[in-house]
């Protein structure tokens, strides 16, 4: 034991922090060390620039498969390839999906549009307006015969996202799988019944709280006997990240709303167990790679504490199934080839944590629908990180990794402390109805968005590196004429028998598939099920959480310029010069950037009659600090009195701190690092009116 203590004391370098500190410090020359090494994440938190063992923590990790799944719910590589398919028309999903199949994707990730989710007819008159909102038409067991032509249902993983009217949707699938003859009792497929989640998303729950406890407690019972390995409840996180959640408030949400629904499960008399077993997760790595990968390994620690905490062994304990989702937040419509660095990151974080189904966004969907090249793009994605990179080979591969590790331990840590505050106040029901949570959203919200602004979160294409014409390509739109002709159609056919349907008392699965399979439609199953005796109750109600795409305030701003050029102006900036190229180089180039992000073209000169020549009302000026210093004031007074409207400075002038010399002489505002660039380009847009 003591040669082999000595041997690796041997070999195994030491780090000294405070003599490595020291001697940063010492090449910083005066530099803050905070700000110059310590990289703090938006989403992640703080991350050093060096980790050692002491930062790792002290917990036992564990085996891949086992309990607490930090290292993954599996003890292998392997995960489901499933793009999104959420375009109006049948046929069209049918088609999508069939290409991606046939190219490596190997399962599909599903979404209805509102009229299904919500069980509201297209005449009814909310209805109407939710039409081919957010997913597919499929209303009938004819719908999902045009969907699923083609397409067996027993050989690929399924995630449906029916909203809270899940059951009468999921009729349908079982219907046409017995219609076919298909045996799907070992597929692995997640029905997507996620109330907390609806009502954050729609606001309230279609026929009331009491018809969704009908459902909780039939679907979990259904599965449990009939697809055992298929998950009847949901935890998704995704409509949370979408109004600006962080990692760890995703992970404090997802505690407290799979709390809720073990408590749910419990008050209906069903085995915590089954419970557990039929809860599947949603999560969305985000931006960064490290703080993503850690994020999903951090909430496998919180699911096994939770199930913990209830009482189960580490024996008795279902792993948990993760489907990792990329970001739609961080999606652009300007450039929108750069999505696919972005979409590439999140999917490698959700390998590297260890999804167990992966979808990733094609490059071009918030254009409107994505092209055939963006879903190939999408599945081969994962296709290439698989099997030419041979990460489906490897069971967490970040783990050990001092980094990965803290950031587990701190995100899971922040996570925790969150779920505890949502449960001081009330619980997860509560915080969406009383708008706490809308608040804390709204705060971290905010933080994003300043630092979007301030283009310390730098989106590659828009706020970095922009394209020079600037314009949006256009894609296909979302929904077209077409697709309202369909609509009346449907209408005008839909037989009046087919608008009644009675369910017994009991309203089991089977009776609801049986009514599918005559032909009943979801308007008319959803009807008959909050008919039944005690079930139709007004239910709880919530303010719709606010989405944001972190792009769009600078996209605005792009197209504003665009809109301007074709009004006849031309948005010009004049970048002054002082000293020699070696002293102005550094903040000029960064003028050129920072200015070609709001649209604007800029001249290079030195003279007053260079500004004369350039025509421009905008003036910047680049040097050094210690051109600055030595500037006259009186320059900077002559540049007004040539008719410049704004001046700016780049770099932060000397005696701003001091005094206000430099404001009395003209000076708008200056550019730098940590300015709020979107505010300061759209008001020299003002110039031009």
């Amino acid at each position: 034991m003591d040669s082999a203590a000595n041997l690796t004391s041997a070999t195994t370098p030491q780090i000294d922090l405070e003599t490595w500190r020291a001697q940063v410090e010492q090449e910083l020359r005066g530099a803050d060390f905070e700000r110059a090494v310590v990289r703090k994440s938006v989403e992640g938190g703080r991350i050093e620039p060096v980790y050692c063992a002491g930062n790792s923590p002290e917990t036992t990790p564990g085996l891949p498969g086992q309990a607490p799944f930090l290292r993954g719910s599996r003890d292998n590589g392997s995960w489901s390839n499933a793009p999104r398919y959420d375009i109006p028309h049948a046929a069209a999903v049918r088609k999508a999906a069939l290409k991606d199949l046939e190219g490596g994707a190997n399962g599909m990730w599903l979404q209805l549009d509102a009229c299904a989710r919500l069980g509201l007819a297209p005449d009814s008159p909310i209805g109407s307006e939710a039409w081919g909102d957010g997913g597919c038409m499929v209303w009938s067991l004819d719908g999902w015969r045009a969907l699923m032509a083609d397409i067996r249902l027993d050989m690929m993983d399924l995630a449906l996202d029916a909203g809270a009217n899940s059951l009468c949707n999921f009729a349908g699938l079982v219907a046409l799988a017995r219609e076919r003859g298909e045996d799907i009792s070992q597929a692995r497929w997640n029905l997507g019944l996620d109330p907390l989640g609806n009502l954050a998303r729609d606001g309230f729950l279609p026929l009331g709280s009491r018809c969704m406890m009908h459902q909780v407690g039939t679907a979990i019972a259904w599965t449990k006997e009939h697809m055992p390995n298929t998950r009847a409840m949901l935890v998704s996180t995704e409509v949370y990240h979408m109004a600006g959640a962080s990692l760890a408030q995703q992970l404090g949400i997802m505690a407290a709303t799979m709390t809720h629904y073990l408590t749910l499960g419990e008050r209906l008399g069903m085995p915590l167990e089954d419970i557990a077993a039929g809860i599947g997760l949603r999560l969305v790595p985000s931006r960064e790679l490290f703080p993503g990968i850690a994020f999903l390994r951090a909430a496998r620690l919180i699911w096994s504490r939770i199930l913990s905490e209830c009482g189960f062994t580490e024996e008795e304990m279902p792993a948990p199934w993760i489907h990792a989702v990329n970001s739609r937040r961080t999606l652009t419509r300007a450039d929108a080839w750069t999505n696919q660095l972005r979409g590439t990151t999140q999917t490698l974080a959700a390998i590297l944590g260890g999804a167990d189904m992966i979808t990733t966004f094609a490059y071009d969907e918030a254009l409107g629908q994505p092209s055939p090249l963006g879903r190939r793009v999408a599945r081969n994605t994962q296709n290439i990180l698989g099997e030419e990179s041979h990460l489906d080979q490897v069971v967490d591969a970040g783990g050990g990794s001092y980094l990965i590790e803290s950031l587990t331990e701190s995100i899971g840590a922040e996570a925790w402390a969150i779920f505890q505050g949502i449960q001081a106040n009330g619980g997860m029901p509560n915080v969406l109805t009383t708008g706490w949570i809308h608040d804390r959203l709204a705060q971290e919200r905010i933080l994003a968005e300043s630092a979007v602004r301030k283009r310390e979160q730098p989106i590659s294409g828009v706020s970095s590196y922009p394209s020079k014409d600037g314009k949006v390509e256009e894609g296909e739109p979302y929904l077209t004429q077409r697709d309202e002709e369909r609509v009346r159609d449907w209408i005008q056919s839909r037989d009046p028998e087919d608008r009644c349907c009675v369910l017994t008392v009991a309203g089991g699965f089977e009776e609801i598939i049986s009514a599918s399979q005559a032909g009943t439609d979801v308007f008319a199953l959803t009807e008959a099920l909050g008919d039944l005796a005690g079930n139709h109750c007004e239910g709880p109600k919530a303010e719709p959480l606010p989405l944001m795409r972190d792009a769009a305030g600078f996209e605005r701003m792009q197209e504003r310029a665009l809109e301007l050029r074709a009004a006849g102006f031309k948005p010009i900036v004049f970048l002054a010069t002082l000293g020699t190229a070696s002293e102005y180089s550094a903040r000029l180039s960064f003028a050129q950037q920072f200015f070609t992000v709001g649209g604007f073209e800029y001249v290079i000169g030195s003279s007053l009659e260079d500004l004369s020549e350039s025509g421009a009302e905008i003036l910047c000026i680049c040097g050094n600090d210690q051109a600055y210093a030595n500037m006259e004031v009186s320059h900077l007074v002559s540049f007004k009195q040539a008719g410049v409207k704004k001046l700016l400075l780049a770099g932060r002038p000397p005696d701003v701190t001091t005094g206000n010399t430099w404001q009395q002489a003209g000076l708008d505002s200056f550019i730098g690092l940590g300015c709020d660039a979107l505010t300061i380009l759209s008001n020299l847009q003002e110039v031009y009116g």
